[in-house]
């Protein structure tokens, strides 16, 4: 019985906080169209940290310890980051280490409503699996990501 109130409690928080971070990012888009302005990727992905950071912070049971922070490269220096994406919760992680990044997602992320078009607005890099000119895309997209000095 307490494993099934921990998952529905992580089932309801992690709804709660991305509905609540996807509805100010909604606003963040709707206030730069009013002031003829881009909703930059930078601002896009810091709310994804914030969302990041709160999930690990509120889920009961979770907790994590940062071990090689100082590893990390400066800010002006892009990087490739990889994880093992051994469960979700590598993305919640991932988002901890708070620093600017660009997900490559499968396509198919994309498409779910408003988070498809959040990642979107982030910046994010989407890749059809299968699809040799999707890859093609996907990297071609990923290279520019990294030459402007954000790490990938």
């Amino acid at each position: 019985m307490a494993r099934i109130l921990k998952t529905f409690s992580l089932i309801v928080l992690v709804i709660s906080l991305t509905l609540g971070c996807l509805t100010y990012l909604l606003c963040l888009r709707i206030w730069a169209r009013l002031h003829g302005t881009a909703l930059l990727h930078d601002v896009g992905h810091r709310v994804g940290i914030w969302w990041g950071r709160a999930v690990m912070a509120t889920v009961p049971g979770w907790s994590y310890t940062l071990h090689g922070i100082e590893n990390l490269p400066p800010t002006n220096e892009a990087v490739m980051i990889v994880s093992n994406h051994e469960s979700a919760t590598d993305i919640f992680l991932m988002y901890v280490l708070g620093i600017q990044f660009r997900w490559l997602g499968k396509e198919a992320m994309f498409k779910i409503p408003w988070l498809g078009r959040a990642m979107g607005w982030c910046g994010y890099v989407s890749v059809r699996r299968g699809d040799k000119g999707s890859h093609a895309e996907a990297l071609r997209r990923s290279a520019a990501i990294l030459a402007s000095g954000t790490s990938m």
